[in-house]
This record gives C-alpha cells, sequence and structure tokens, in this order.
C-alpha cells in the first residue's frame, strides 16, 4: 500500500505567468544560490548541528540513522521539485522517527503547495493517519485512491469486518490478499459468495471478492466518481507554467557546472582542517629533507642527475600523497553522478 501527501489546490483565477511570478521565481532561483534556502531546510529537518559533520559509510562513522534519512529528504527538498516520489523512507527507522519525518513531509508538502508520493511497507498507524489520502494497489489493480478516514468504511460496505484492534494498516495490506479476505470477510458475506466457515471451497485459495470487483466497486463510490470526473477532463496546456518541464538535459552549462564542482570539492576540502594541516605539515617536513639533501646544486653537466632525482622525488611525492585520495574519489563518483543528473 501507498500514501500521497497532496498540497491544495491552486488558485484558478491566478495568473500563472505574469510579473509577480516572474519575480517570485527569481527570489527562489537567488535564495538557492545564496545558500539560504540550504540553511532553512537544514534547521527545518533538525540537522543544523551536523552541517560539518561527515554523513559516514562503513568505514567512517558519521551522522545517525535518522539524521542520514533527514539529510536525503532535505537534499530532495533543496531543489525547484514540485512533486515528489519517496519509496520506502521506512527502511531501518524506528517508529518515532519515520513519524517526525512524514510530519515534516506533509508540512512542507502543504505549506509550500507540493504534490509528494510515499510508498511504505505496513506503516505505524499514526504514521498512517499523517497522510491525507492513500493509494492501495494489489496485483497491478488500485483499489482505492482517496481519504484515509474514508478506505475502511469502504471495504465495510463489502462485507469484511476489520477486527477491533486491528491497526488499519495491517489490515489495508491483507483484505487485498486471498487468505486476508477469508479472515475478515463476514459471514454474510461467505455465504453469499459460497463460503463453509474460513476455509477455501475444494481447498483451492481463491479472493472472495475478486479484485476487479473491489475495483469496480470504488468507481461507484463518491470517491470514485470524483476521480474519475477529473481523469476525464482534458488539460489545458496553456494553464501551465513555461518552466513547469524542463526543456534541456542539464541545468548547468560546462564552464558554470565546472564552477560549481570545483566550489563543491574545495567546501569540502576545506571541512577537514585536520587533513590539511597534516598535509602541509608533510609537505614542509619533505621539503626540508630534499633540501639538504640536494643543497647547493651546481649548474654543470655532472649535476644533471641531480636535478632529474629531485624532480623524480618531487613527481613521486605527489603521485603517491594522492594516493589515498582515489578511493575517496572512487566512492564518491555515484553522488557526482546522481547530482549530475538531478
Amino acid at each position: 500500500g501507498g500514501g500521497d501527501v497532496e498540497g491544495g489546490p491552486p488558485d484558478p483565477s491566478a495568473k500563472s505567468q505574469g510579473p509577480d511570478d516572474a519575480e517570485m521565481l527569481q527570489l527562489i532561483d537567488e535564495a538557492g544560490r545564496s545558500g539560504v534556502k540550504t540553511f532553512m531546510l537544514m534547521r527545518y529537518y533538525g540537522i543544523g548541528h551536523t552541517k560539518d559533520t561527515p554523513v559516514g559509510d562503513a568505514m567512517l562513522r558519521g551522522v545517525s540513522g535518522g539524521e542520514r534519512k533527514r539529510v536525503t529528504t532535505a537534499e530532495m527538498m533543496v531543489g525547484p521539485r514540485r512533486v515528489l516520489f519517496l519509496d520506502e523512507i521506512s527502511t531501518g527507522l524506528d517508529s518515532a522517527t519515520l513519524f517526525t519525518i512524514v510530519n515534516l513531509i506533509g508540512s512542507n508538502t502543504r505549506n509550500l503547495e507540493l504534490s509528494t508520493v510515499v510508498s511504505l511497507l505496513q506503516p505505524p498507524p499514526e504514521v498512517y493517519f499523517s497522510f491525507d489520502d492513500v493509494m492501495l494497489m494489489a496485483d497491478g489493480y488500485v483499489v482505492w485512491h482517496g481519504p484515509v478516514r474514508e478506505v475502511v468504511p469502504f471495504f465495510e460496505s463489502l462485507g469484511f469486518v476489520i477486527p477491533p484492534r486491528k491497526d488499519v494498516p495491517s489490515f489495508l495490506q491483507e483484505v487485498t490478499t486471498a487468505s486476508g479476505q477469508l479472515e475478515y470477510a463476514g459471514e454474510e458475506l461467505l455465504r453469499a459468495r459460497g463460503f463453509s466457515g474460513r476455509t477455501f471451497p475444494d481447498g483451492i485459495k481463491r479472493y472472495v471478492v475478486p479484485l476487479d470487483e473491489i475495483v469496480e466497486a470504488y468507481w461507484r463510490t463518491d470517491t470514485g466518481k470524483k476521480m474519475k470526473a477529473q481523469l476525464d477532463k482534458p488539460f489545458n496546456k496553456a494553464d501551465s507554467h513555461p518552466a513547469a518541464l524542463v526543456k534541456e538535459r542539464y541545468a548547468l552549462g560546462p564552464m558554470a557546472a565546472l564552477m560549481v564542482v570545483t566550489k563543491r570539492q574545495l567546501q569540502l576540502v576545506l571541512k577537514d582542517p585536520v587533513l590539511i594541516r597534516g598535509r602541509i605539515l608533510q609537505s614542509i617536513i619533505i621539503g626540508l629533507i630534499s633540501g639538504s639533501l640536494f643543497y647547493q646544486l651546481g649548474h654543470g653537466a655532472d649535476d644533471a642527475r641531480s636535478f632529474f632525482g629531485i624532480s623524480f622525488l618531487a613527481v613521486m611525492f605527489i603521485a603517491m600523497g594522492a594516493m589515498p585520495q582515489l578511493a575517496i574519489t572512487m566512492a564518491t563518483k555515484s553522488v557526482w553522478f546522481k547530482m549530475r543528473d538531478a
């Protein structure tokens, strides 16, 4: 099952291409370039105190699991995205952390009028009721898409009964399976469908109410009729903003992208002052040792070998000093491609 949080509909009377709209887009772009939006999101998601802490991996201790999930979500919020698709964000999180993150996403969605679709597997009840709408899918069918408060009455109208102490998310996941329908079907529904007790006829597993019948029943509800009316209404492309669709493969040109990557790498280097001080001290010591070995070289033909020797030593020092960076560079290559394609 999955749920989506949707913001309020835009004002139909508002002009989509007016001067105020252009100024707002420019303001958002300037805020993003200045870093104000990034700072605000970090404070909003409670990760402002970790701005100088590495995310970490199997070899490097970094932020906690909940903070890492917040970093990933905030990273998606930094860009000018109006639609967010988040898949299995509950992996590795406890219920309290998941509830906090879902509330943050919901607040962002409603305040910024975004459209957010989140897929969750067996979410806790408090997380489930944080969403506006729920989309329940099974075997390729969308058996329900509507308000979270109306889905249980819909299945009850079909003859299913939710036990008193059963949480709604687990019930919805199980009622779309053959075994779950046999467990939650009412006595009248079982008799009407030819079932004798809580066993499958002839031992063959089958649905009490086939999924296609559930889909047909959904389209007959008020929620289904409203959804069908929205789907049948053709979209007027003139109402769309010209900046709504991306028309270029890359957001930046070659030189601008080079400057952004260089600035990013410089920031990463400057965030590790211990490494910088160590490399400076190492270079000074090696320089003093090399200078003492090749002190007062002459300019004759016999001194050419010494010049080649000190040149080879300098190149080897630079090459060997850069060797540890190869593993780090290869490990962050996937992050670079993700940012390039974003």
